[in-house]
């Protein structure tokens, strides 16, 4: 009789060992094989609306896409030489924003793209390297004068060589290239005083609403209003209490500017801006909040989140810094703790337009290894963009509508509620009368 064979049984260890080597071995074939064919083929990005599906263009397409939004794009980008963007970059006496990175996203149901700026990450720029890399640059990248016409397919080694070119380029290159501080980080201080004017002046932003709860409000307001005008009807002097079940009729509409941010005028925009900023200077006060993070906890104990914020002040109207935090503890965590800085900083109102005026004429963009100026309308992505847009329709509402005024006399001399809100382009219009949301609120 054959003797059977014992399998042998693979301890812990050997299980372990064969793991790891699996594992390494799967690491490899998609870091060194799959990724880099996929990428050299294909270029791979999320769509609209659905954002979990991963779109695969080939490269010669999604060249030919880019060129044509580069072209016909609603931003109006212009192509930046090595030198030109050197100049502009460069300029430490009227520069100090960086530059943002551009991408388009596929809008799956119109047949377009869409531009998202990424304004919140530091970024560096060397002319030299620029120069040398725009040298090596890849035939495919390049625009052609016919649209028509398709660029040639590049290969995998040629990426290689270009990849090499680049990383030499960049080990030989004398000059240190200059860093950026993010544009929004940048922009900050800017924001900040924006919003103490706006704060003072809520009428200057019209119907704009910032986030649910703003929104909530303004609509419980003409909510309760309604309720309480409908709940009671004179008759003959008398008060004729109705039930509260009792729900007038009431319409809604919904609306969306057209590429709001691309059409803006700008020097009109800066001429709002200005306007606003009635303070010869500000000051700025820093100071920092640690409360408990209980939703990130850790083997230590529960982490700490650390929250560097920012009040402004005018040299005219001086606010103590105690006060200022007991004003904000209703809105602090319980044991969190508030540690004055003792860094205060002054910008006069000339540098404060200065910087926006930067970042509405001279704004600059990078997409592929190619710097682009932004031409027309004003910038996505910024922290103040959209303070910037919701000031322009606030002068526009007030020149052509009056949705602030809830009564008022609309054409026909009928008396109605109305109540609109506009969160940067949207509008969201609420009457008890059709045909006033048919005439735009009496505005025309």
């Amino acid at each position: 009789k054959k003797k059977k064979k014992k399998k042998k049984k693979h301890g812990a260890k050997s299980h372990r060992d064969l793991t790891q080597t699996i594992v390494a071995w799967m690491k490899w074939l998609m870091d060194d094989l799959v990724l880099p064919l996929v990428r050299t083929n294909f270029y791979c990005t999320e769509g609209m609306p659905d954002k979990m599906k991963v779109l695969y263009y080939p490269r010669q397409v999604w060249q030919q896409i880019q060129r044509m939004y580069c072209k016909q794009g609603n931003l109006g980008l212009q192509l930046l030489t090595p030198e030109e963007s050197s100049s502009i970059l460069l300029n430490k006496k009227k520069r100090c924003l960086g530059f943002g990175k551009l991408r388009l996203l596929p809008r799956l149901n119109a047949g377009t793209v869409r531009p998202i700026t990424n304004m919140r990450s530091r970024t560096r720029f060397s002319s030299a390297l620029h120069q040398r890399c725009s040298k090596h640059f890849p035939e495919a990248l390049k625009t052609t004068e016919n649209k028509n016409e398709m660029t040639p397919h590049v290969s995998l080694f040629q990426r290689a060589g270009v990849k090499r070119k680049r990383k030499e380029a960049a080990t030989t290159c004398s000059e240190a290239p200059k860093e950026f501080w993010s544009v929004n980080s940048e922009l900050q201080d800017v924001f900040e005083v924006l919003k103490f004017e706006y704060k003072k002046n809520p009428e200057l932003l019209g119907a704009s609403t910032f986030g649910y709860e703003d929104f909530h409000q303004r609509y419980w307001q003409f909510v309760t209003s309604v309720r309480k005008e409908h709940s009671a009807r004179s008759l003959g002097g008398k008060k004729l209490l109705l039930p509260e079940k009792v729900v007038p009729e009431v319409f809604g509409a919904s609306c969306d500017v057209s590429k709001c941010f691309d059409t803006i005028n700008k020097q009109k925009l800066v001429q709002i801006v200005s306007k606003v900023l009635r303070c010869s200077s500000y000051i700025f006060h820093r100071f920092c909040i640690i409360s408990p993070a209980p939703w990130q906890k850790c083997s230590d104990g529960i982490k700490l989140r650390i929250q560097y914020l920012t009040f402004v002040q005018t040299p005219t109207e001086t606010v103590d810094f105690i006060e200022h935090v007991r004003t904000r503890a209703s809105a602090c965590k319980p044991g969190s703790i508030v540690i004055d800085l003792v860094y205060k900083q002054r910008l006069s109102r000339e540098q404060i337009l200065d910087r926006i005026q930067t970042h509405i004429y001279a704004n600059v963009v990078k997409m592929d290894c190619r710097f682009y100026r932004q031409l027309h309308g004003i910038p996505q992505g910024s922290v103040i963009s959209a303070l910037l847009c919701c000031s322009y329709l606030g002068d526009f509402e007030r020149e052509c509508f009056d949705f602030k005024d809830h009564k008022r006399r609309l054409r026909g001399g009928v008396k109605r509620k109305h109540n609109a809100e506009s969160a940067s382009e949207d509008y969201n219009a609420v009457d008890a009368a059709a045909a006033a949301l048919k005439r735009g609120g009496g505005g025309g």
